[in-house]
């Protein structure tokens, strides 16, 4: 691993206001990030807490972690006490436990490591359907820094970084873009965002050479990959038989009888009328705002349902949504209960979502209703909201 603890004091310094970190890098990262209100991030490889500090700002609760002792007294003396700090070397297991995070942030660091160890890592910590942005060094950048080598090939180089006094020698490794594409796939990642940033506004007056170079010189990649759901299992006990596809008009009839019989139940749903086909029809599988109405069957019978719908611009009850939220209902007949039915159909629900550009997904639940606020933590849903008789919980989809 690279010295930091050597030039740790004066590395910091320089990442607060320097052109590369200060006015490219760092703005960057974090506008990719986005909204993390409520949100538990890892900041992985957080140095000296810069990009943690803004997290705690915009409402996260940030977890962070670095191999260098040095970096980490530094984060702690900047972020007092706001976050929890961890020594822990990326090339290894992570002290972490599993499905913790929503994001995992991993700024300017991956290229320091010869693999994508900490792909598969990053992954055992994020939730299903969790983020993982970072920054890397851009192929480009290498080849500029590099003594004629294939950039096809993955290779090191060093360079020498003095801060002050200080001096330590820095090894990264080169990989082409294809290389890091593969590595995210095989972790059990898909990228749906990669950005080459133009330079803040602000670097063409604090920094008017950098500006120029990095204008027209990309120097950093920026991706945002979420966890595939199919990476992870589906849940104990799932039902090996389960088939999920859009739901039809000839549905109706038994999705009707399942949210009935759910009503009768009392305390899982706000329904209190019961439903027949016409109605099941024009509210859930032809909904005039419908983003998506998936059933799922055991053995060729339908079993549940889940449906998407955007929200209402013109609702003027309780606690409006934004109007690019959408929100998320779910019916399992009760002895289907327990058998992964919902957590497959959410699968095909944010494939859905996700195309049609929603930005979040809210569930409300009624309180007291345990087994529901269970399934939709452990899908990804976390609290934002909550009111007397009820829970809302959100799945953030895009920042």
């Amino acid at each position: 691993m690279d010295d930091f603890d050597a030039i740790a004091d004066g590395d910091d310094a320089d990442n607060e206001r320097n052109a590369w970190n200060a006015c490219y890098e760092r703005p960057a990262v974090l506008a990719m990030v986005g909204d993390v209100r409520g949100l538990r991030v890892l900041d992985a490889g957080c140095g000296g807490g810069l990009h943690a500090a803004a997290l705690i700002e915009r409402g996260a609760a940030v977890t962070g972690i670095d191999a260098s002792a040095a970096m980490l007294r530094i984060a702690r003396r900047r972020l007092h006490g706001r976050a929890e700090l961890v020594q822990a070397d990326l090339r290894r297991p992570l002290p972490l436990d599993d499905g913790t995070f929503d994001i995992v942030l991993a700024s300017l660091v991956l290229h320091h490591l010869r693999d994508g160890g900490p792909l598969a890592e990053f992954h055992r910590v994020l939730r299903p359907h969790g983020r993982l942005v970072f920054s890397t060094h851009h192929p480009f950048m290498d080849q500029t820094l590099g003594s004629g080598e294939n950039s096809f090939d993955t290779y090191p180089l060093t360079e020498r970084w003095r801060r002050g006094d200080d001096v330590a020698t820095m090894r990264f490794w080169h990989r082409p873009l294809h290389a890091m594409f593969d590595a995210l796939h095989s972790a059990g990642f898909r990228v749906v965002q990669l950005r080459e940033p133009q330079p803040h506004d602000r670097t063409r007056f604090e920094h008017p050479r950098e500006y120029e170079l990095l204008r027209t010189r990309p120097r950093f990649l920026f991706f945002d990959a979420v966890r595939e759901a199919d990476a992870a299992p589906i849940g104990a006990g799932a039902a090996r038989d389960v088939t999920v596809r859009p739901a039809r008009s000839e549905d109706a009839v038994r999705m009707a009888d399942i949210l009935n019989t759910v009503i009768e139940l009392g305390g899982r749903t706000s329904h209190t009328t019961r439903f027949d086909a016409a109605r099941i029809e024009a509210e859930f599988i032809a909904a005039p705002r419908g983003v998506s109405c998936f059933v799922a069957l055991v053995d060729g019978g339908i079993a549940g349902f889940q449906a998407v719908e955007w929200s209402d611009p013109a609702w003027r009850g309780e606690d409006p949504l934004p109007e690019d939220w959408a929100f998320i209902s779910t019916y399992v007949a009760p002895e289907h209960h327990r058998r992964g039915l919902a957590r497959a159909m959410f699968e095909r629900s944010v494939r859905a979502a996700r195309a049609a550009g929603v930005r979040c997904i809210d569930a409300t639940i009624r309180e007291g209703n345990d087994e529901a606020l269970a399934y939709y933590g452990s899908v990804g849903f976390t609290e934002y909201r909550r009111r007397p008789g009820a829970v809302s919980t959100r799945f953030v989809l895009r920042a």
